[in-house]
């Protein structure tokens, strides 16, 4: 109870500390909405605070113009009507309704006649004051729009952005980039029959390893030679051919997994590559716009480490991902308090299965 009264007085008094980035989420998204509001409260009012002094002095000042106006005409003596129309100065006397109001604080405080006195009568609002009333409330719209401040942009977060993001680096580097929304495109790391016996037998010396990566320096191959050595083609990315999406995955054994069930006969194919399409079904199920596509969550897109999948990809794509990478993006997700990845009833089924039987 002192915690709860302790922090509802100083809710009270506006001394609202900011959690620091590694405190709980949710109470942080809450509190730093809260002292957006205020400051934003705060600004509204001190606009319009100044934007009603600017309205206070123009009365002001309409005032003035009118009492020496109406001190000429007394000094006059009554000689305001000429030969039946009205001069100038009685003019300024009249107290015309504008818009309803006796007193408008918009009018024009030149007290000068306008040119079509019918018109004048009609009550019609001259044109300074409808300019002014426009100008006010554009600047209103304007200071809300300004002061507009978003709550948190750690918790504000696009995966399929930032997916897109990456992958789009990993293409420049691997000089894919230009291949990747061709649907017939084929890798240019594919060599196939066009790969020298003297590069075969440099194969066939590395490890049995089907993920072992090529380091550019074995064939010639036109990459970045600065670029890390698990984004280096595979055996598997030279001798069979694929499509350049799956060369910018960083995981050499899931883009080896990938190559080779896609270069299978259809019917022995696990049932989500079946599909005809089924390269774009996984481009798809990648860019999942719930963040359970695949994800990027660190700041070097080129780290594998900061690369993960979710359950969108894992339940029909499960069989292309060691045991380990599974392992390790469980321990992430329960650290963001998400469950881990888990087979669910229908894993592994063509998505027109799933559409037609759910």
């Amino acid at each position: 109870m002192p915690n709860e009264n302790n922090q509802a007085r100083a809710r009270k008094s506006g001394d609202l500390p900011i959690p620091a980035i590694t405190d709980d989420a949710a109470e942080r998204k809450r509190v730093l909405n809260v002292l957006a509001q205020r400051r934003y409260r705060k600004r509204r009012k001190e606009r319009l605070q100044r934007l009603q002094a600017q309205v206070e002095n123009q009365v002001a000042g309409r005032a003035g113009t009118d009492a020496a106006a109406a001190a000429a005409a007394a000094g006059g003596g009554g000689g305001g009507l000429n030969n039946g129309h009205l001069n100038g100065q009685d003019l300024s006397l009249l107290s015309v309704p504008v818009n309803g109001r006796d007193n408008d604080p918009f009018a024009s405080p030149h007290g000068q006649p306008p040119s079509d006195l019918g018109r004048f009568f009609d009550f019609q609002p001259d044109s300074t004051g409808a300019d002014l009333d426009q100008d006010l409330s554009s600047q209103l719209q304007l200071s809300e729009s300004s002061t507009f401040t978003f709550p948190d942009d750690h918790i504000l977060e696009i995966p399929s952005l930032r997916l897109l993001n990456a992958a789009v680096q990993v293409a420049l580097r691997l000089n894919v980039a230009h291949l990747l929304w061709d649907i017939d495109a084929v890798s240019p790391f594919y060599r196939g029959a066009h790969t020298s016996s003297s590069s075969l037998s440099s194969l066939s010396s590395m490890s049995s390893s089907p993920s072992s990566a090529l380091l550019s320096s074995d064939l010639d191959l036109n990459i970045d030679v600065s670029l890390p050595i698990h984004l280096h083609p595979t055996r598997t990315q030279l001798l069979l051919p694929h499509h350049p999406i799956l060369d910018i995955l960083p995981w050499p054994s899931t883009r080896d997994k990938l190559i080779q069930i896609f270069n299978l006969p259809t019917p022995v194919r696990p049932q989500s590559a079946q599909d005809p399409f089924g390269l774009f079904r996984l481009v798809y199920d990648m860019e999942d716009e719930g963040g359970e596509g695949v994800r990027v969550t660190g700041a070097d897109v080129f780290d594998p480490g900061s690369w993960e999948i979710g359950q969108v990809v894992f339940q029909r794509w499960w069989w292309a991902f060691e045991a380990h990478l599974v392992q390790r993006w469980d321990c992430v997700r329960r650290a963001r308090g998400e469950s881990a990845l888990a087979m669910r009833a229908g894993a592994g089924a063509a998505p027109d299965t799933d559409a037609s039987t759910g």
